[in-house]
């Protein structure tokens, strides 16, 4: 019975990380290919950094967002000014700055991809500081083929 038990534990890890093995070298290909999504990757970190702003703190202007990113306050308004010239954003009178739902539509997808590659990454014994940048740079690049099997098998070790 024990010897039972442990042959199916291995061949549950197997399938597992062969999944796993195969989504990496996909990732890696979409990476190398340059394959990128609809808008730029520094348009859709604004976007993600504006929703989780909003969600921590409320009301958004741009000098909380040039603080939170590390970047100049000229860089945000170049930024802010692309988004809202392509009705990702909304900026008010007093400078506060709204997704519309375009935006915040792109801004959760990324945020979601890049939570679930964290978690993928932590998974598979990432340490949680790297896992999270890694996921930063991946979230813009991976396939939408790829990011949905990481999030099923992220599903299935879940259960």
């Amino acid at each position: 019975m024990t010897k039972l038990v442990c042959q199916l534990i291995w061949s549950v890890n197997a399938y597992y990380t062969q999944n796993a093995l195969k989504i990496i070298k996909s990732m890696i290909k979409y990476i190398r290919r340059g394959d990128t999504m609809n808008i730029h990757e520094s348009a859709q970190d604004y976007l993600e950094k504006i929703l989780m702003l909003s969600k921590n703190h409320g009301q958004v202007i741009s000098k909380d967002i040039a603080l939170a990113m590390g970047v100049t306050k000229q860089s945000v308004s170049r930024a802010m000014k692309n988004l809202r010239e392509n009705d990702y954003i909304k900026v008010d009178s007093k400078g506060y700055i709204t997704l519309t739902l375009k935006g915040l539509e792109e801004a959760n997808q990324m945020y979601d991809r890049h939570i679930t590659i964290a978690n993928f990454f932590k998974k598979i014994g990432v340490s949680e500081d790297i896992a999270l940048k890694d996921a930063c740079r991946m979230e813009h690049h991976l396939s939408d083929e790829s990011f949905n099997a990481i999030k099923k098998l992220i599903e299935e070790l879940d259960k």
